[in-house]
């Protein structure tokens, strides 16, 4: 074999290690082929799928109202230059008609953009509380033979269907909702019609206090938006009215003289206090969002949410002339982030940072307007939600409104100049187009973890703080960090986000648990980006009393995130099937099973309605599936992810579960508790003939603690199961299992392996320099003694080269010249001599390094191999 080809070879396969100077110990890794999956399931059929990171315009460039085709290009071709790739549909000129809709994708084709379609004959901003107003399936079927019929070019440009934005929800007790069934039936229609193309709508954002839901003051029994018509004068009047005739236009107003605007105050006197909570908000998002039939359900879960305000006195006519200095940020900003990503599930959430001073938000005794952003303001609403794992980011507003007062600086004013603002987001969208997009649309989100809970003060929840539980980080020296974590196939990233709108008074200090030294890269900054500016070497110290790494990041600027990459090579795979699609009765296909899975599989299989368990690739209904992952037992494990494939066989699958090693049933009859939920998984119910395809994070699942219909009552984390060498699964019980591959990722430096080095052999230095090149000084020799730690067989043990300083090279065994990034196979000799290593059992392998000069040398090496 070529010896490129060789090494290229071995470096699919997982392999670890740790440093030292002349010698190294290393560690030993099952091999496995390297391949990245994003979590994906949905019916079989043509559908749409996000595949890059979307930079979208809130409101678009403003077109000319005489198409002007030049003009129009060349604002849509400056909205490309800040590396937006994305239109909304929305502009400032309402587009009339089918024409002017047609007219805006050829010059978006023609720009190298994608756009939403935001026709008028969907559900009408005026309409999306109107009760009257009802889905039209003439004007539906009119609507997608207009844009099914377009020429191949403007076909392109489309990227999906604009519906509605912030639909409207009536009192969820109520049994039947207008807009709702209308905004689920403009899904179904489009997936159906259209269905490569993304069916679209965006949610308000949660401020306690504010919703697009009042009370039910003039009796037409659903809660009053404040834009519209409360005491039926035939006039929508934006802000209805002086309740308590104090003088002043109260949001919560004091009805019952008490002196207090109390939140929740009973204003219409039915009892009841209608006011929004958290628990309406998520109820509200759940109605969209959450369906039996995956296909009336959307793609993409948007939201906005603009968490800079400053406080204004309460009168509304006075508003806009006497805000009150000083910035605050919402204290709900990260619940929004966390809600909305869990409420998405599998689908990807896009978040809308502001970029103008527009809006009114309405608070218990007062209002608070938005702040009109710097770049600090900027990049924080970047960075936040691209931690909690966002895959799009829609700017409200790229182009300036015509509503006073909102009609302040947006991106480009009116004749499309750019604005100071441009440039700051056009580094901010370039950054991430190049270095942070890629990473996020590649690689698995572990969560966003907080070291405080400032700036907001809101209350983190436990799953969200930097702890001992926390993946792969220990600790961050700034309490205004926040943490985001990915990981790919071969590496894990880490976005530090600096939450504070102030430069970081010094370094920040990341603690990793175990040892991670030279496998570590700092992406470049955002604040001084600039095209191919790469990842490089970081400062770095490792501290054995603890087992951790630490990493010292320059000073961050407000707002600012930057990442870290890290080479995770510390890889163990255990795969139960043969991922050959569902084929049955091959070897693969029996499992291995501890002896409580077995007694387990016993006891369902006698229960009434229950029959035996089945082999992988079986279809059947009421027979469960079981297996027994087995993994090293000695070593901290950083993060591991279950990957495995199922096909629904019944239409009783909707309630299908997994059991695992805390599931205990009470006694006949009783059911296993807790348990994980198929539909908590994938954010839906599971279809009859469906296969689907699972990725979960352990160090996050989802877990139902009583027997309930609900959503998951906790999250919690599954590494410390995995610390006796077993995991057990139990799937009930109308599925296939076409397999299931658990990846661990170990933190520590010496997990399966000891790799020492041992005295110098005599004498430990020649000034031969046979088989080295004739220029060298000579060489050196020493051995190392390879001994199996783990309970495990091993072999087709490797040794590669991650490094070898001073241009010196190795000699093989077969007297190869070896440099960095090659391998050589570890002798047969003592232990080894049959091929395997097992437990206790050790081999030296012997070392030459042909010396060009006479000075210390470093040398660190991966062992590669197969565990059984």
């Amino acid at each position: 074999m070529n010896r490129t080809n060789e090494a290229n070879d071995i470096r699919d396969r997982r392999k670890g290690f740790h440093s030292a100077r002349g010698i190294v110990k290393g560690l030993f890794w099952g091999a496995v082929v390297i391949f990245c999956l994003i979590i994906s399931s949905a019916p079989s059929g043509a559908q749409w799928k996000q595949s890059k990171f979307v930079i979208g315009t809130a409101i678009d460039p403003p077109i000319t109202e005489t198409h002007d085709e030049s003009k129009d290009l060349a604002a849509m071709l400056q909205a490309r230059a800040a590396y937006f790739n994305l239109l909304s549909g929305f502009g400032i000129y309402l587009a009339p008609d089918f024409s002017e809709h047609s007219y805006r994708l050829g010059i978006a084709d023609k720009a190298g953009l994608k756009s939403l379609v935001r026709d008028g004959r969907f559900i009408p901003s005026e309409n999306k509380c109107n009760p009257q107003f009802h889905f039209d399936q003439s004007v539906a079927n009119n609507l997608t033979t207009d844009y099914l019929g377009l020429d191949l070019r403007r076909r392109r440009a489309i990227f999906g269907y604009n519906i509605v934005d912030e639909p409207c929800l009536w009192p969820y007790y109520f049994a039947f909702d207008v807009t709702l069934t209308s905004v689920k039936q403009w899904i179904t229609h489009l997936k159906r019609n259209d269905p490569a193309k993304l069916p679209y709508l965006n949610f308000p954002g949660f401020i306690e206090g504010n919703y697009n839901h009042h009370e039910d003051l003039n009796l037409n029994c659903r809660f009053d938006f404040t834009g519209y018509d409360i005491n039926d004068d035939g006039i929508n009047d934006r802000r209805e009215f002086d309740l308590d005739h104090d003088g002043h236009i109260d949001v919560f107003e004091d009805v019952n003289a008490n002196g207090i605007l109390d939140p929740g105050e009973d204003i219409d006197g039915d009892g009841k206090l209608d006011l929004v909570s958290r628990e309406y908000h998520e109820l509200y998002l759940d109605a969209y969002l959450k369906d039996s039939d995956a296909r009336r359900l959307s793609n993409v879960v948007a939201f906005d949410h603009y968490p800079f305000l400053q406080y204004a006195p309460k009168d509304v006519e006075q508003f806009y002339k006497e805000v009150e200095p000083g910035t605050f940020v919402d204290t709900f900003y990260f619940y929004n982030l966390s809600v909305v990503k869990q409420k998405a599930g599998t689908r990807p959430f896009w978040a809308h940072p502001q970029s103008l001073y527009h809006q009114v938000s309405w608070f218990f005794g007062g209002y608070a307007l938005t702040v009109d952003p710097d770049p600090d303001h900027l990049r924080f609403m970047v960075f936040a939600p691209v931690a909690y794992g966002a895959k799009g980011l829609m700017y409200y507003s790229y182009g300036p409104l015509l509503d006073p007062p909102n009609n302040f600086t947006a991106l480009v004013d009116f004749d499309n100049a750019p604005t100071q603002k441009y440039s700051y987001v056009q580094r901010i969208n370039h950054y991430i187009r190049d270095i942070v997009g890629p990473v996020v649309m590649n690689s698995v989100h572990l969560g966003a973890f907080h070291k405080s809970k400032k700036p907001t003060g809101e209350a983190i929840p436990d799953d969200q703080k930097i702890t001992e539980s926390t993946p792969l980080v220990a600790d961050v020296s700034d309490d205004n960090i926040l943490i985001g974590l990915f990981r790919d196939a071969t590496n894990y990233y880490v976005l530090v986000v600096n939450k504070s709108l102030y430069l970081t008074a010094s370094t920040v200090v990341l603690t990793l648990k175990g040892g991670w030294r030279n496998k570590i890269q700092l992406a470049p900054s955002v604040v001084s980006y600039r095209e191919g500016d790469t990842y490089f070497s970081c400062p770095t110290s490792y501290d054995a009393t603890t087992n951790t790494t630490l990493v010292a990041i320059p000073p961050l600027a407000g707002g600012e995130g930057r990442l870290l990459k890290i080479a995770a090579t510390n890889i163990f795979a255990d795969l139960i099937g043969d991922k050959d699609s569902f084929h049955s009765g091959d070897v693969a296909d029996v499992t291995r099973k501890s002896p409580w899975l077995i007694a387990n599989l016993g006891t369902i299989g006698g229960i009434p309605g229950y029959l035996p368990e089945v082999d992988l690739d079986v279809f059947s209904s009421n027979r469960p599936v079981g297996l027994t992952h087995v993994l090293p037992t000695n070593g901290i494990i950083a993060t591991a992810t279950l990957r495995f494939q199922l096909r629904s066989n019944d239409l009783l699958v909707y309630n299908d579960t997994i059991l695992f090693d805390d599931s205990v049933s009470e006694g006949p009859g009783q059911p296993y508790l807790p348990y994980i939920a198929l539909s908590d998984l994938l954010g839906r119910e599971p279809q009859a003939g469906e296969t689907e395809f699972y990725e979960v994070d352990l160090s996050r699942v989802p877990i139902r603690t009583r027997d309930t219909s609900g959503g998951p009552d906790e999250y919690r984390n599954f590494l410390p199961l995995l610390a006796d060498g077993e995991f057990n699964l139990i799937f009930l019980d109308d599925v296939a299992v076409d397999y299931s591959e658990l990846r661990v990722i170990y933190a520590d430096a010496q997990s399966l392996v000891s790799f020492e080095a041992l005295r110098p052999t005599s004498p430990p230095s020649t000034t031969d320099t046979t088989d080295c090149p004739v220029e060298f000084a000579g060489k050196y020799f020493f051995d190392a003694l390879l001994t199996n730690r783990s309970g495990l067989t091993l072999s087709d043990i490797r040794i590669g080269i991650d490094e070898l300083s001073n241009e010196n090279l190795l000699l093989s065994t077969d007297k190869e010249r070896l440099e960095a990034s090659e391998w050589f196979d570890v002798p047969a000799t003592g232990g080894y001599a049959d091929g395997t290593l097992k437990q206790g059992e050790s081999v030296i392998v012997p070392f030459t390094v042909c010396m060009k000069v006479w000075q210390p040398f470093r040398l660190f090496v991966n062992v590669a191999g197969t565990a059984h």
